[in-house]
């Protein structure tokens, strides 16, 4: 939905498209709900949406990640028939960008998608791999089982979710400490 007036892209959700939302949320947690708390959630939604931008804000971001997967997309089936284009080895990537990788894994880590408990977490962007680089401290010792079984784990959870990251590699650095390495997908 675009307005031609000022070249702006604009998005609408009706009120019943809200609610429909919001009731398919209750349905896919399986949360039997009261009228009362629909019309809490339903107001949390609304001011969140209309009040605060919070949505805007988090859409424009996901916009631009879309945008940069289809340039992506769009170069690596189109570069070869223009005459000359010059691709250095290194790519700079946005700090946005990044920023949303280092929340997105951070979400994953704390998820209680995973049995598993970490008491520490450190991450960093290594450029010239490119690759984030995700050590996990635990208070129980791993071994190769339990580190199959979280990179299993984690390949599931990404496949069911939206996001711009691929698990690259698992490894053990001590008795209670693993490396995770996650690419960019974009």
């Amino acid at each position: 939905m675009s307005n031609k007036e000022d070249g702006k892209i604009e998005m609408f959700l009706s009120p019943e498209e809200l609610l429909q939302i919001i009731g398919d949320w209750f349905k896919a947690k399986r949360i039997y709900y009261s009228d009362e708390m629909f019309y809490d959630y339903n107001n949390m939604v609304k001011d969140k949406i209309s009040e605060t931008n919070e949505m805007v804000a988090y859409l424009n971001i996901k916009i631009q990640e879309k945008v940069f997967q289809w340039l992506s997309v769009h170069h690596s089936n189109r570069k070869d028939i223009y005459q000359k284009v010059e691709e250095k080895d290194e790519e700079l990537v946005p700090a946005w960008f990044l920023q949303e990788r280092f929340k997105e894994i951070e979400m994953m880590i704390s998820s209680k998608f995973f049995s598993y408990g970490f008491k520490d977490i450190a991450m960093e962007y290594d450029s010239v791999l490119k690759h984030f680089i995700v050590s996990l401290f635990s208070d129980k010792e791993m071994d190769e089982m339990s580190l199959s079984v979280l990179s299993s784990d984690i390949q599931a959870y990404l496949e069911n979710q939206l996001t711009l990251l691929k698990l690259e590699e698992t490894k053990i650095l001590d008795d209670k400490q693993i490396e995770l390495a996650f690419s960019l997908i974009w």
